[in-house]
């Protein structure tokens, strides 16, 4: 990911917001890293919290196969909640 963000003409350092929806490994595996490569702020859905955070999938915290690295949360937005970017 952070190979096509230089492709595409940006610096890391341009990333300045992550937003996920849930945190399925698939969708949220690399975002700890590029969390710390960019340092930018992780948003995401209050319920996918604990999830995001412990790095499992969510009901299946035993099968540590879907483990991923976990990334803080540094705003929760609680279910029907709006996220302004820009300004």
């Amino acid at each position: 990911m952070e190979a096509n963000i230089v492709k595409l003409g940006f610096k890391l350092s341009d990333v300045k917001i992550l937003l996920t929806s849930h945190g399925h490994f698939d969708h949220s595996g690399g975002l700890a890293k590029l969390k710390a490569d960019t340092g930018a702020t992780m948003i995401a859905a209050e319920a996918e919290r604990y999830a995001l955070e412990k790095g499992v999938y969510p009901g299946s915290e035993k099968v540590t196969t879907m483990n991923f690295p976990g990334v803080k949360v540094d705003r929760a937005v609680k279910d029907g909640g709006v996220v302004e970017l820009g300004a």
